[in-house]
């Protein structure tokens, strides 16, 4: 689904398989991340994260899928880390069937691996129980849920800090 003007969507796979495969593309990520936050008048690198996961409808092809309970559908999810700027950290693809909590711990081992500097991590109610001691432990980490209320049922409301994850993913 490329623009017509384009070069054809296998030559253009082809470039971002071979800049992937080489690290050119994280590399050129990392530094466009760094180079925004610099100029924003932050550290290059971030010391707060935000967490969330998206499902997407998705067909029998390309990797496994499940039911998500939630959505009444077989979808693929989607987690990520952001910054407080909303530049992607870190991401891990599943299927649907995966309870958060528990692929959380799959992203944040990738977020420390890259980021050990990050000391606060800001999620949803969805990452409760003891993910919240799990990240203590293990990375001596703040995992601080910022939770939906009863009042804001059926209601558009903004979160502070989820609002940038959610926003990444739009």
């Amino acid at each position: 689904m490329l623009p017509s003007d384009f070069a054809p969507w296998s030559s253009a796979y082809e470039c971002f398989r071979t800049w992937k495969l080489s690290g050119v593309w994280d590399k050129a990520l990392t530094l466009f991340r760094d180079t925004y936050r610099i100029q924003a008048g932050r550290n290059a690198r971030p010391t707060a994260a935000i967490i969330d996961a998206q499902s997407v409808k998705t067909t029998g092809l390309g990797g496994q899928r499940c039911f998500d309970a939630g959505k009444k559908v077989k979808w693929r999810k989607g987690h990520i880390a952001v910054d407080t700027m909303g530049n992607l950290l870190a991401v891990c693809v599943h299927s649907a069937g995966l309870q958060d909590r528990r692929v959380a711990r799959l992203l944040m081992l990738r977020l420390y691996t890259m980021f050990a500097v990050v000391s606060v991590i800001c999620a949803g109610g969805g990452y409760s129980g003891v993910l919240v001691e799990w990240a203590k432990s293990m990375f001596n980490w703040n995992l601080t849920l910022v939770k939906r209320t009863d009042a804001m049922r059926g209601k558009f409301v903004v979160l502070p800090r989820r609002w940038v994850v959610e926003r990444s993913f739009a």
